[in-house]
């Protein structure tokens, strides 16, 4: 019985130091720069080993509501696996989609950003 829990408490932490230890990005909060049709995000991510990483945003749907009611998730497109431990606190730039930013139905749509970590951001579209 010793050998069970010990074995099942082995394998518990194993699994929580996998899960926490993933390279993932969580959002922390994001303004709309309207001249370049792009919102500023503000990251932390364990990493460090490579310095630049790439994202872009993954759309869903958005709802009929007045406002629109928009999503996207944030997506770390880096190939390498970045085996640092450093936490990486960064600001990106990503572009929003011309269907979005070029359309009046979108005008003051609310538009949510999630990340890892079941982290999210709302920003408005002008």
């Amino acid at each position: 019985m010793k050998n069970l829990i010990i074995k099942s408490f082995s394998l518990i932490s194993i699994i929580i130091l996998i899960s926490v230890n993933t390279r993932a990005a969580e959002v922390l909060s994001a303004t709309y720069i309207n001249d370049k049709k792009s919102v500023s995000i503000k990251v932390e991510r364990w990493g460090g080993c490579i310095s630049v990483h790439e994202y872009e945003l993954e759309y869903k749907d958005c709802s009929a509501t007045i406002p629109a009611q928009c999503e996207a998730k944030l997506v770390d497109l880096t190939k390498a696996k970045d085996e640092c431990d450093y936490i990486i606190n960064e600001t990106i730039i990503v572009p929003i989609k011309s269907k979005y930013v070029d359309n009046s139905s979108y005008k003051n749509a609310l538009f949510t950003i999630k990340g890892d970590y079941h982290s999210s951001v709302t920003f408005k579209l002008p």
